[in-house]
């Protein structure tokens, strides 16, 4: 990557949730991961997500809400899905198939699912580390 280019990573909701189950700043190390700079992309249906787990309150929903609040507080770009009906994971893979996006996200599934077609995928390791699985072009 040269100049004033960046990565575009696309994150779930499992991935916005994780600095504060494991208490480190995930994003702080993408930088590492991706190999320079790089826009965080959530999904507004990512966002939706959040939202129907925030108002059920307990620990998934102020987790939620802190996850809701770091997309504020960050400045993460929310884009649309473009995709109607099927679910988020859908919604994140088609997506990212589409416009060529680095996907971060903790779910095994999805992960798979993007390898499969040549997507990119950080993820966490252990909680402790992130790994890129895919080479960024």
């Amino acid at each position: 990557m040269g100049g004033g280019s960046y990565v575009r990573v696309l994150v779930d909701s499992n991935f916005l949730i994780a600095p504060f189950l494991l208490g480190w700043d995930v994003f702080s190390e993408l930088g590492r991961v991706i190999g320079g700079r790089y826009e965080v992309i959530v999904l507004d249906r990512v966002i939706d997500e959040l939202m129907k787990l925030a108002e059920k309150g307990g620990r998934r929903g102020k987790l939620a809400r802190a996850a809701l609040s770091l997309v504020e507080v960050r400045g993460f770009r929310v884009c649309p899905s473009g995709v109607e009906g099927g679910g988020v994971d859908d919604a994140v893979f088609d997506y990212a198939k589409r416009e060529g996006c680095v996907v971060a996200t903790n779910d095994a599934k999805l992960r798979r699912r993007l390898r499969r077609v040549g997507v990119p995928v950080v993820f966490l390791r252990q909680g402790r580390r992130l790994f890129l699985d895919g080479e960024i072009l």
